[in-house]
Parts: structure tokens; C-alpha cells; sequence
């Protein structure tokens, strides 16, 4: 892959870290025998957020990329 640009090497960097964030948040979640609704909406509201990060470099690695 050619050399990217710093902010599409950012936007990697915040989407793998959100992923880690989802992930543990995915953990905590499956930890408590009996999830609260508040409890689901914090893993959906962190989830959203990895989404969210994940389509940003997608994006910007394709316009990076001239597509």
C-alpha cells in the first residue's frame, strides 16, 4: 500500500483503539449475569462510536487512495 497520509494514519489509529474500547466493552457486558437497559445502552452507545471511527478511515483511506 502506498505511503498514506498522517490523518488517514490518525483515523486508523482512533478506529483500532475504539475497537478496543468495543471489545472491552463487549467483555464487561457478557460479565454481568443479568444486564440492566442502562447497561446495554452504554455497550450500544460504545459500539456506535466504533461504527462511527471505523467509517471514518474507511473513508478517508479511499480518498486517500483517489477513489
Amino acid at each position: 500500500m502506498a505511503q498514506l497520509p498522517e490523518f488517514v494514519i490518525n483515523a486508523r489509529e482512533d478506529a483500532n483503539a475504539a475497537a478496543d474500547t468495543h471489545h472491552d466493552a463487549w467483555e464487561d457486558l457478557q460479565a454481568i449475569a443479568e444486564p440492566s437497559y442502562d447497561d446495554v445502552k452504554k455497550w450500544i452507545a460504545v459500539r456506535e462510536e466504533f461504527y462511527s471511527a471505523q467509517d471514518r478511515y474507511e473513508k478517508l483511506l479511499l480518498q486517500a487512495l483517489g477513489r
